[in-house]
């Protein structure tokens, strides 16, 4: 089973994401964080297959936060996201 834990400034939208998403019997949501501190506390908890970071987290911060999150967690895949289209290649709706 995968472990998915999210870091997106918009809680409401990690929500949902994560019910329509990862919600089966193969990926779960270990947990949602709005900045890092947050996460890092509730990673060492939670120990997740994955992470996801958003470029809105930590307000608007989000690439500090990956380059802290994949260097203390270098053990853990980490995935960057954006909802704005024009800033990476991958980007959400």
């Amino acid at each position: 089973m995968k472990r998915v834990f999210l870091i997106d400034a918009d809680y409401h939208w990690a929500d949902r994401f994560a019910s329509s998403t990862c919600s089966s019997e193969e990926i779960v949501v270990a947990g949602i964080a709005q900045d890092y501190e947050t996460a890092v506390e509730a990673i060492k908890e939670r120990n997740p297959s994955i992470i996801l970071v958003d470029q809105s987290a930590d307000d608007d911060r989000g690439i500090v936060v990956l380059e802290k999150i994949a260097k203390e967690f270098f053990y853990i895949p980490v995935v960057f996201t954006t909802h704005r289209k024009n800033d990476a290649t991958l980007w959400r709706k």
